[in-house]
């Protein structure tokens, strides 16, 4: 427990969960501004610092549900159908925290944070597609999700080949 207020449960968790919640709200206000501005107009501000700190609870709950479902389904399904390509998990159990903390803060963090914002990305074109968000959406958020996959199993790939070169 100690570790959960360090730069990865943040960076790839809690982003990816609020820009989910954001298409999900932005889906529910018809994608336009003057909806969105309706919300806050006559919001005090104990009722902004309240919605925000229920914001980012709530933000943290999606970004553990997109995780849960990268590391559960996800990470899984690569390991069986990639057999010789496994990740020796174990890495973070048994090497020196300088190595862990190494390739936490430059690969695993991003890789997680890659996957989950695709996952985020992917539904929220899903939103797009379905409540008529812009079409620069609608074309972009796809676009940014591929990109985002195609990243992840880049840093996939170099993390099981750090792992694997240490002695």
């Amino acid at each position: 427990m100690k570790d959960i207020l360090k730069p990865h449960a943040f960076i790839s968790h809690l982003v990816p969960g609020f820009s989910l919640l954001l298409f999900i709200f932005l889906s529910h206000c018809n994608w336009t501004l003057h909806t969105v501005k309706g919300y806050f107009a006559d919001m005090t501000a104990t009722q902004g610092a309240a919605y925000g700190f229920i914001a980012i609870v709530i933000s943290f709950l999606i970004g553990e549900i997109c995780d849960s479902f990268r590391d559960g389904i996800v990470e899984w399904l690569i390991e069986k159908i990639r057999k010789k390509k496994e990740i020796k998990w174990s890495f973070f159990f048994e090497a020196p925290e300088d190595e862990i903390n190494k390739l936490q803060e430059h690969f695993y963090t991003w890789h997680v944070f890659n996957f989950n914002s695709a996952l985020s990305l992917s539904i929220g074109s899903v939103l797009a597609y379905v409540y008529g968000a812009p079409l620069l959406l609608k074309i972009g958020m796809p676009i940014g999700a591929i990109i985002l996959i195609i990243n992840a199993f880049t840093l996939r790939k170099e993390i099981r080949e750090l792992i694997e070169k240490r002695p």
